[in-house]
């Protein structure tokens, strides 16, 4: 059924196509990101807006940060000594906490544990080092409330890959690592399109696709390149990385940097599982709605987040 309806996807996306011929310059791919950088932050990125609805029945906690705020979310029936930090995707400069209410939620009421998100900046206004401030910065308020050991990372996507710059920082600075990672279809590295794009960047994969790392790359790095540990994770040592968890789809453009990290871990000695879901398109864990990512996806992130925390 799911690669009928990639089929179905390829050949609207042709039709649309030739009806509508769209303006590929940069000129134009800056405009539309622009505009929808603009949609994003008149978007009231308050958590307390979305209490009657999104957060029913969970507690909500507002935590002031120098850079951007982080907000805690509790339900009485989770335990109160281990939480789930997780930092949302959006490709590093769409996103906040508010918007992924609807995960964010589902995880606290389903997976068992509570959870804590942080609303970092993002490009292009900032960089990599601002944004990883901002998650180094809520990381260090978990640690004044839990054991290292009792906090777990969530990520996908463009969080995905912020888990593990995160945990290289931690490193270099000193700090404990987390009980445990989980990435959900990481961007791992900038140094070149892996395999998987060709394969299916505009033919599974609509997403994640050919140009991406031109209009992101610029922006993130700041003062860095591509072969930095920050900027391309992969490219940092995973020595004494705690247990991590990883999944991508078999069909998106972002599969192979998925494969790269696990191979890495693994000769890093971590302890590390890898799974390639058939099927599934980019990054569909917060899709809460989607029927088999609900049974296929998420009960091997709880299994994984009982093995860490439980």
């Amino acid at each position: 059924m799911v690669p009928l309806l990639a089929s179905i996807m390829r050949a609207k996306s042709r039709r649309y196509a030739q009806k509508h011929p769209q303006d590929n310059s940069q000129e134009e791919i800056e405009r539309q990101l622009d505009g929808l950088r603009k949609y994003h932050k008149e978007r009231n990125t308050d958590v307390f807006s979305r209490k009657d609805t999104g957060f029913k029945g969970i507690d909500i906690e507002k935590i002031e940060l120098p850079g951007s705020p982080a907000w805690l979310f509790t339900m009485d029936k989770n335990p109160k000594d281990k939480v789930v930090f997780y930092i949302h995707g959006g490709g590093f400069g769409f996103g906040c906490v508010c918007e992924c209410w609807e995960y964010e939620s589902y995880v606290v009421r389903n997976f068992g544990y509570n959870l804590c998100g942080v609303d970092y900046r993002e490009i292009p206004e900032y960089n990599i080092r601002d944004i990883l401030e901002d998650c180094l910065n809520a990381y260090k308020a978990m640690l004044e409330r839990y054991k290292p050991t009792d906090i777990c990372f969530m990520g996908d996507s463009a969080g995905g890959h912020l888990v593990f710059a995160l945990s290289h920082l931690l490193k270099d600075e000193g700090l404990p690592l987390p009980g445990g990672i989980v990435a959900l279809s990481p961007v791992m590295q900038f140094e070149r399109y892996a395999y998987s794009y060709y394969e299916c960047s505009d033919k599974t994969d609509f997403g994640i696709t050919f140009g991406i790392n031109e209009r992101v790359y610029p922006s993130l790095k700041g003062d860095l390149d591509y072969t930095h540990k920050y900027v391309s994770p992969l490219a940092g040592d995973f020595t004494g990385f705690p247990s991590v968890y990883i999944d991508a789809s078999d069909r998106e453009s972002l599969r192979d940097d998925a494969r790269m990290t696990f191979v890495k871990l693994k000769e890093a000695g971590a302890d590390v599982e890898y799974h390639e879901l058939e099927g599934f398109f980019h990054d569909q864990a917060p899709q809460v709605k989607v029927g088999y990512v609900r049974r296929k996806q998420h009960p091997l992130i709880v299994k994984f987040l009982n093995k860490v925390l439980g």
